[in-house]
């Protein structure tokens, strides 16, 4: 957080940050970055010289005083054209930092029970609280990554909790176990929001920004795959872009999974073929782009979760590689 700070303070990007049981090679560390990079396409041919910064830092980054201070050097938002960038928002009470439900360690690292359904609901409303502020509501949404401590415990209350907000919003979603989160909190979210005209309109909010886009018309569920673990769709398109949810092996139809399950019922691992699963996710991925009208091809970013990466890392590889 420290060095972050050195060559981030006035960058003033959002930001997540998540532990992770390992990267693939032996690191500690590793950044995933969205850039603004105006021209860019028409310049590829010619670089270098570096594409020159448009933007300005001072006019599109976005603190809201009425929710929980981050814990770094980053701001609550950015705006970038007619999207809105929200950094990792966790459960904290704004003003107190308190954890609604409790906090789920002591300050020795010892656990402590706690409210997942109570974390879940502060986190939404932190962000309902970030996008009044950005001129902008929860029915705007349109990605949503969230983290969870502790999976096997916590999801299907977090799930309950989410479908009560975004049953009708329809965000993608991608949702992962991870092992921490810098506060002693259960789950955070990281969103994406469409925010029409936001650029134009920060020196004047409020008013809320209105949503000209259509959740009938640009959400897109296939049935040819594998039916979704929540309240969101396989896909939902934003102006050239197409977002879709946290795809995983599961088989169309049935739910099997190529290659076998990794735990049993009673969570006891068993042994399982990464490469099959690997291919029936990118099988998936197909399939719900068919059903868009696009392909694997059209694909420009991608983002890859392995439960065992000194295990899998290798046989995840050579198939990602086929494709």
């Amino acid at each position: 957080n420290s060095v972050y700070a050195e060559y981030f303070k006035d960058i003033r990007a959002t930001r997540t940050t998540i532990s992770i049981s390992a990267l693939p090679t032996p690191i500690a560390v590793e950044f995933k970055v969205i850039v603004s990079a105006p021209g860019a396409s028409s310049k590829l041919n010619s670089l270098p010289p570096a594409i020159p910064n448009t933007s300005s830092n001072s006019t599109n980054v976005i603190d809201v005083s009425a929710a929980p201070k981050p814990v770094g050097a980053y701001p609550h938002a950015r705006v970038y054209g007619d999207l809105l960038f929200l950094s990792g928002i966790g459960s904290r009470t704004p003003g107190t930092n308190a954890i609604p439900g409790g906090p789920i360690r002591d300050e020795n690292k010892n656990p402590l029970p706690y409210d997942i359904k109570a974390q879940t609901r502060q986190v939404i409303e932190n962000i309902r609280t970030i996008l009044n502020g950005c001129g902008s509501r929860l029915e705007d949404i349109i990605d949503v990554q969230v983290f969870l401590v502790d999976m096997d415990r916590d999801f299907s209350g977090f799930n309950s909790v989410y479908a009560e907000y975004f049953k009708d919003i329809r965000a993608t979603r991608t949702t992962i176990s991870i092992s921490a989160l810098p506060t002693p909190i259960a789950v955070e979210f990281k969103v994406i929001v469409s925010a029409p005209g936001a650029s134009s309109k920060l020196n004047s909010l409020p008013p809320a920004i209105p949503n000209t886009s259509s959740n009938s018309t640009n959400v897109i569920d296939v049935s040819a795959a594998p039916k979704p673990v929540g309240a969101y769709p396989h896909a939902r398109v934003y102006g050239d872009l197409l977002f879709l949810s946290g795809i995983g092996s599961r088989t169309p139809g049935t739910n099997a999974i190529p290659g076998g399950p990794i735990r049993d019922e009673n969570k006891n691992p068993l042994p399982y073929d990464i490469k099959a699963q690997t291919r029936q996710v990118i099988e998936n991925i197909r399939t719900i782009l068919n059903g868009c009208g696009s392909r694997l091809e059209d694909i420009i970013d991608v983002q890859v979760f392995l439960v065992d990466m000194d295990r899998d890392f290798s046989g995840f590889n050579s198939v990602y590689a086929e494709y």
